[in-house]
C-alpha cells in the first residue's frame, strides 16, 4: 500500500526546507507501506486543491493513487494571512525557482484568509476520500506560540474544538 505525504516545504524537507525530515522517519518505522513525499515548497491550501491552475507538476488530489494520504498544509496560507502585502508579493508571487507562486492579480483570485484555508482543506479532503484513500490532517506547526503556561494548568477540553475533517 502507498501513503502519500502532502504539504509544502515542511513535507518536502531538506534541502527545500530545514526541518526535521519527517517523512523519511515515516518511511523507515513503516516498511510494509510505500511512503511518497508530494511536498512542494510554497504550496498552499489553493495550490494543492488546483495544481495546474498553479503550472505545477502535482495531480489532483482525486487522482493520487494510494491507500493512505496525510494532509500538512496551511503553514504558507498563515504566513500569507498574517504578513503584509508587499511581504507576500516577494515570497509568494515574484518568481522564485521551485517554489509554488500566486498569480500577479492574488489579492483578487486567491488572498489568503481563515475562510478560504477552510474551505479548499474541505475540497482536498473530499477530494481524496472520492479517490478511495484514507485522510489524515496535520496540523499546522506552531510558529513560535509559547505553549505552556506559567502555572501549567491543563488545558480545559471543553474550551477546544473538534476538526470537521475527522474522518472515521
Amino acid at each position: 500500500p502507498t501513503l502519500v505525504l502532502v504539504g509544502d516545504d515542511l513535507t518536502h524537507g531538506p534541502p527545500m526546507c530545514f526541518t526535521a525530515p519527517w517523512p523519511t522517519v515515516i518511511a523507515a518505522r513503516n516498511t510494509h507501506l510505500f511512503v511518497a513525499n508530494a511536498g512542494w515548497g510554497g504550496l498552499m491550501s489553493t495550490s494543492l486543491l488546483s495544481p495546474r491552475s498553479f503550472n505545477l507538476s502535482l495531480p489532483h488530489p482525486h487522482d493520487y493513487e494510494c491507500k493512505y494520504v496525510c494532509i500538512l498544509i496551511g503553514t504558507n496560507d498563515l504566513i500569507a494571512m498574517c504578513a503584509k502585502d508587499d511581504f507576500v508579493k516577494s515570497a509568494y508571487v515574484l518568481p522564485a525557482a521551485g517554489h509554488c507562486r500566486m498569480p500577479e492579480d492574488w489579492r483578487d483570485k486567491c488572498r489568503p484568509s481563515v475562510e478560504l484555508y477552510e474551505k479548499n482543506l474541505g475540497k482536498i479532503v473530499r477530494d481524496f476520500l472520492r479517490g478511495g484513500a484514507h485522510v489524515a490532517v496535520a496540523t499546522v506547526p506552531l510558529l513560535g506560540e509559547d505553549i505552556l503556561e506559567e502555572d501549567e494548568k491543563e488545558v480545559d477540553q471543553s474550551q477546544c474544538s473538534r476538526s470537521p475533517y475527522i474522518t472515521g
